[in-house]
């Protein structure tokens, strides 16, 4: 389970390595991601996409050296904006798009956000 402290108005960064069978995943062809939290989906086409690492969604192309993170999070902004109020949040749904799966593909649905 991955477990995350967010603070609301705040621009602190979350660094995440998303693995697969324990490899780092290739971001170079991802589109676009999205979180749901609380019924609300953030995605970052709303956020300017994922190639500036100043916007609140952000990640890195290819393959990260060990120990690396590949994708990176500043949601204590855009979810005070979305009215998201202090708080603990189970079963939040992170997907990763790309062209090949346009669906998306879900990379955990046990993350929680404790919110303050």
């Amino acid at each position: 389970m991955i477990r995350e402290t967010v603070y609301l108005g705040h621009d602190n960064t979350l660094d995440w390595r998303l693995t697969e069978a324990g490899v780092a995943i290739d971001m170079s062809n991802a589109t676009n991601v999205t979180l749901t939290v609380g019924g609300v989906t953030f995605d970052s086409d709303d956020y300017g996409g994922g190639a500036t690492a100043t916007n609140p969604f952000f990640w890195v192309s290819g393959t990260p050296a060990d120990g690396e993170a590949n994708i990176f999070l500043r949601l204590g902004n855009i979810f005070q904006d979305a009215g998201i109020v202090a708080g603990t949040y189970r079963n939040c749904r992170f997907t990763v798009y790309d062209a090949i799966n346009t669906n998306g593909i879900l990379w955990d649905n046990t993350i929680s956000f404790v919110v303050k």
